[in-house]
């Protein structure tokens, strides 16, 4: 065997196609829990895993690369200790496979897990041998470890001696063998057989009996690779023309903005001598999820407390604005005795939507000088679902920004929490950690 790879959680459509074209990079290299091209002797993991072998060689006979692994019937390589599993979502699993000699006297183990060899809830690839459970002989099958019986295999002999690409992947509970790109049996299939490799790992060329190597591999195997959460081939593909990639796509710029726009393009919807005043924005101009609720959808509403912040209920804050709906939304409002204004707009071209807030502790008219006032911060929203916060102060002074609960940014709000300590002059790049922004991780950016 040359290359292996597994791959979980990822779909696809009618017409799977390799999963990045030769030579680029891996889409889902991040997915990636172990990736070997055995180009070398000692053997090693592109993903940083731990690689032990035993009694296996170095072959240049390979499919890329210039190196492959040979078993030779009595080898094997663990891979002790792994960061995850798919568990019951989707995965590939794939790897290249070249041998001539048939399994006689039992199956040939070529991937296992770190279990006796008969536990039911791990599982097995290996070389079919005789039986009415092993379907087609001397083809490759993923298989329930207990041997009841195979889940798919490729039913097709795999033993001409030449260099063969088997995959075996799951999407939405199906699962799929695949042979030379030719999609070869199906299966519903949405068990944990991969229950424990996270904490201990795989075996590569032999099978498992309560730690020792059993049911040998007599072939040879190039690029293994094994991805959690993508089905990378759900119907015929072209097999890989080069090795698997080791990196994913060079990141696309930044072109979020880390400093003060001003107020050029966006509308002024407050200048107030009021304490308490509010205004209503009708939704950012496109979809942004925070905490299940789409923002574009739902009547953006002000409290009276200065605060932007995404709360559950109206009753999160004292003397609310007008017809403030008691759902989770966005507050936006003027603290006591702050006399504010406040400007927004859609920003970028419409890829983004800004809330600008300035205002002071005294009866000022915040039209004028409105950059030298005791709090003037920007909060955008991208459509990419970041938030970007840039301050110049905050509540009151340099010195003290957060003092006399005046205009600021409340500290309550689960996307602000990541920040300890606010500061003024400061830019924060906030990335939710879930779909719906439940929770978020925060960057300093200046």
């Amino acid at each position: 065997m040359k290359t292996w790879r597994l791959t979980s959680g990822h779909g696809g459509g009618q017409f799977s196609p390799p999963e990045v074209p030769p030579g680029s990079n891996d889409l889902y290299f991040d997915k990636v829990l172990t990736l070997l091209h055995f180009n070398t002797n000692p053997y090693a993991d592109v993903k940083g895993n731990t690689v032990n072998a035993t009694s296996t060689t170095l072959a240049s006979d390979s499919k890329f690369g210039g190196g492959c692994v040979d078993f030779g019937g009595n080898g094997y390589i663990d891979l002790p200790a792994l960061p995850a599993s798919p568990g019951t979502g989707d995965f590939t699993v794939e790897f290249w496979i070249k041998t001539t000699t048939p399994s006689t006297g039992g199956v040939q183990a070529i991937v296992s897990s770190p279990a006796r060899w008969s536990d039911p809830s791990l599982f097995r690839i290996w070389q079919n041998d005789t039986g009415a459970d092993f379907g087609v002989v001397n083809a490759i099958q993923l298989s329930r470890p207990d041997g009841t019986g195979k889940l798919v295999d490729t039913k097709t002999v795999v033993t001409d001696g030449l260099w063969h690409h088997i995959a075996f992947t799951r999407q939405a509970g199906t699962l799929r063998a695949f042979f030379d790109g030719k999609l070869m049996d199906t299966l519903a299939g949405n068990a944990d057989y991969f229950s424990s490799i996270s904490g201990d790992g795989i075996r590569l060329g032999a099978g498992f009996n309560s730690g020792s190597p059993v049911r040998y591999t007599n072939a040879k195997m190039d690029d293994f690779r094994f991805t959690i959460g993508v089905a990378r081939y759900t119907a015929d593909f072209i097999p890989p023309t080069s090795a698997f990639a080791d990196s994913g796509p060079t990141p696309a710029p930044d072109t979020r903005k880390y400093t003060l726009r001003g107020i050029t393009g966006l509308t002024r919807i407050v200048q107030s001598y009021a304490d308490d005043a509010n205004a209503y924005i009708e939704g950012l101009g496109f979809d942004f999820m925070f905490q299940g609720l789409n923002l574009n959808q739902i009547r953006v509403s002000p409290v009276s407390n200065s605060y932007i912040t995404f709360q559950s209920v109206a009753t999160d804050y004292s003397n609310l604005g007008p017809a403030t709906p008691a759902l989770k939304k966005l507050h936006v409002g003027a603290a006591d005795r702050s006399w504010f204004g406040l400007w927004v707009g859609l920003v970028d071209n419409g890829d983004a939507y800004t809330i600008r807030w300035v205002g002071n502790q005294t009866n000022s008219n915040v039209s004028s000088n409105i950059d030298d006032s005791d709090h003037l911060w920007e909060v955008t929203f991208y459509k990419d679902g970041s938030i970007v916060l840039v301050t110049k102060r905050i509540n009151g002074s340099p010195s003290a920004p957060m003092a006399n609960s005046v205009t600021g940014i409340a500290s309550s709000s689960s996307w602000l929490a990541q920040i300890p300590n606010l500061a003024p002059n400061s830019a924060y790049l906030f990335l939710p950690s879930d779909a719906n922004g439940n929770t978020w991780s925060v960057t300093k950016k200046a």
